[in-house]
């Protein structure tokens, strides 16, 4: 049985570009070293093109092995995917393939044939929407694989037949769109119209589609860094009577779950017609020397988020680590009217990996909580009238965070407020102070009801925001675009989280004005230096350990409280390389997180990436946390039925995730 390369896996019969194909320059080596790291470039259509073309410089025997490497790599994850509906609909699965005449239809092909090696009872029926004699080479080399290997499972049908299965509707498995990809320029033809707009009416299990849903258009803004609205209107299915013949503009397929091998396309990003977006890298970002990026492309553009920024959560624990290196989370949270947000935020934070959790919640909470959760610190705050944090508490805080940033023993801290605190006027003015106290101490993250407009102007870096999309709308006065959330993110001076079905991370803590408050140990100083950064920085020669701060003596800072060991306080402004912040996507997720408290577990797993490691920068582990809530909430979705699943059992799954098998065949 070959094994399939896992995703990330470089595909080892691409051979390096040379210096002269490449023109590779000092600063492009540099680039070549930096996409070693935990995001990729996003490209347009065109961009991925050109960079391919390039890439791959005519070389039919490393296009062949690109595209054996996608086929394996689609069959893995759509299989992966399926078993989120249950074993039922891997039963004798039955597979519908749309191949269209060029490396999209070879993908396809390739991964009907990997599904049909691992499954004996699986067959294919095949719709070569142009015709045999429109196949390009690689793509008619797969079909004459698949059909060699399996010439009993595979049956090729014919337009006629398509509509024959459309009036019976005929149920199928799973349906790979491989018609058009990238290249994809409308208007679409007669045959593909009717093709696509049949296969929207069948019944069918998974639509799956390679790089782009077929029909797909580029948005106005193609070659620009605004993705199309998440909520743009799809496209409507043409009747029969509007294809009888000529290019015409048609329907896009339908797709459940759309994979982008290689790089992600934006055209792609926010499109409801693309279902789920899943990222199959190739490892076409990491060989030792590949060629430019085209024009417009900049690996301090817009980038998507890999498992690579996991890496330090797989590895070995230090065997000298004691629980205070291993951070300490200060959590501010809940109120007699939503106790339970402060219990799952402290929750997330222990078992995410936090060395220590004090938890300060009202007085009257402490008992019920100690009991359920004893491995936290609970502290009792003095409560208003109707069971809110008060003001006169102030002094528990300052006490606990002058002994944990003073110890010259312990490693990071990190202070999460919001969960469950409620809008009372006492409670805002409360967490109003304390932003202005302790912004400048540590990382401070702001979710829930304390993400309000007028306690953010308050703040100070490094600072964490996790609105989702109504909560957005609140703090920033403006609708969630990309372009929206880049300029709110620079005005706020803040790592904004933006949660959603695809979650955009942005940092704006070193752009224009808000970069004066920007702690030089906590921002971006350039995107080339943290983004790309390595996961075990070099220091004397030799790798530095997670937990060796890059400085050891206590900063004093202006205030009551001294700065966080290891943390430099606000001073000298750094400009970004750039002038607007990049977003970054994160395509890690599930619906199993639409419910409530998913937020406050994803609260409390930030607030104890941020602690653990004091010399990292806010952005990486901020993502760390993000990817591994959503890869958690996937593994939760295919070990039982979202519908049946309750928040807290999320948390019970974060090992899993990790030690994650990534081959689902079986």
């Amino acid at each position: 049985m070959k094994r399939i390369p896992r995703s990330g896996e470089a595909v080892a019969a691409v051979p390096p570009v040379s210096s002269s194909e490449a023109n590779v320059s000092c600063t492009n080596r540099e680039l070549a070293t930096l996409l070693t790291g935990w995001a990729h470039p996003i490209l347009s259509a065109a961009q991925a093109a050109e960079f391919e073309r390039r890439l791959f410089a005519g070389d039919k025997k490393c296009e062949w092995a690109a595209m054996q490497a996608a086929g394996r790599a689609v069959a893995q994850a759509v299989w992966r995917d399926l078993t989120g509906l249950g074993p039922q609909v891997r039963q004798k699965p039955r597979l519908l393939v749309l191949a269209g005449k060029g490396h999209n239809g070879g993908d396809a092909l390739i991964a009907a044939e990997a599904i049909l090696a691992e499954q004996p009872t699986a067959h294919a029926e095949v719709f070569l929407v142009h015709g045999l004699r429109a196949l390009r080479p690689l793509a008619w080399r797969a079909w004459a694989t698949l059909q060699s290997r399996f010439p009993d499972r595979v049956r090729p049908i014919s337009a006629r037949d398509l509509s024959t299965r459309v009036n019976a509707q005929v149920r199928y498995t799973l349906c790979l769109d491989g018609v058009f990809g990238f290249r994809f320029r409308p208007p679409m033809d007669a045959r593909a119209v009717a093709a696509v707009a049949a296969v929207n009416a069948l019944p069918i299990d998974l639509r799956a589609a390679v790089d782009l849903p077929s029909g797909l258009r580029a948005s106005a803004t193609e070659g620009s860094r605004q993705s199309p609205p998440v909520d743009a209107a799809p496209h409507t299915d043409l009747p029969a009577a509007q294809v009888a013949g000529g290019d015409v503009a048609g329907p896009v397929f339908r797709a459940d779950f759309t994979y982008a091998t290689g790089s992600v396309k934006r055209e792609v990003l926010g499109r409801r017609e693309a279902g789920r977006l899943r990222y199959l890298d190739l490892g076409f970002f990491k060989r030792e020397s590949f060629p430019p990026l085209p024009s417009g492309a900049s690996l301090a553009g817009d980038c998507v988020l890999t498992e690579a920024v996991l890496a330090p959560l797989r590895a070995w624990r230090d065997p000298q680590t004691h629980k205070g290196r291993e951070g300490h989370v200060f959590v501010l949270a809940g109120s007699r009217e939503y106790p339970g947000a402060a219990l799952m935020c402290v929750l997330a934070a222990l078992r995410s990996g936090a060395g220590l959790v004090t938890g300060f919640v009202p007085e009257s909470l402490v008992p019920s909580f100690a009991a359920q959760v004893p491995e936290a610190i609970w502290v009792g705050w003095p409560e208003t009238e109707r069971g809110g944090l008060a003001l006169e508490g102030q002094y528990l805080l300052r006490e606990r965070i002058e002994r944990a940033v003073g110890s010259r023993s312990a490693g990071g801290a990190s202070l999460v407020i919001g969960p469950g605190i409620g809008r009372e006027r006492e409670t805002q003015t409360l967490v109003t102070e304390l932003v202005k106290a302790y912004g400048p101490v540590l990382p401070l993250l702001l979710d829930a009801d304390a993400l309000q407009s007028e306690l953010i102007k308050n703040a100070k870096s490094p600072l964490i925001l996790t609105p989702h999309a109504g909560e957005f709308r609140r703090i920033a006065g403006t609708e969630p675009t990309d372009a929206h959330l880049r300029e709110f993110a620079s005005r706020a001076g803040a790592i904004v989280v933006l949660k959603g079905p695809v979650t955009r991370i942005c940092d704006g803590s070193a752009v224009g004005a808000a970069a004066e408050h920007c702690p030089s140990e906590r921002h971006l100083s350039s995107f080339n230096q943290s983004l790309y950064s390595a996961s075990m920085p070099v220091e004397s020669g030799r790798p530095r350990s997670s937990r060796e701060s890059p400085g050891s003596e206590t900063v004093p800072v202006a205030g009551e409280v001294s700065a966080l060991r290891g943390f430099t306080p606000p001073s000298d402004r750094t400009d970004f390389a750039h002038g607007e912040p990049v977003i970054i996507y994160s395509l890690f997720g599930d619906p199993v997180l639409a419910r409530g408290g998913s937020g406050d577990l994803l609260a409390g797993m930030i607030g104890t990436q941020l602690a653990k490691r004091p010399e990292e920068n806010c952005l990486q582990a901020t993502c760390r946390a993000l990817a591994w809530h959503g890869l958690t909430a996937e593994t939760l979705s295919f070990s039982q039925n979202p519908e049946t699943t309750h928040t807290v059992q999320l948390l019970n799954h974060l090992g899993d995730a990790l030690r994650q098998n990534k081959t689902f065949f079986s």
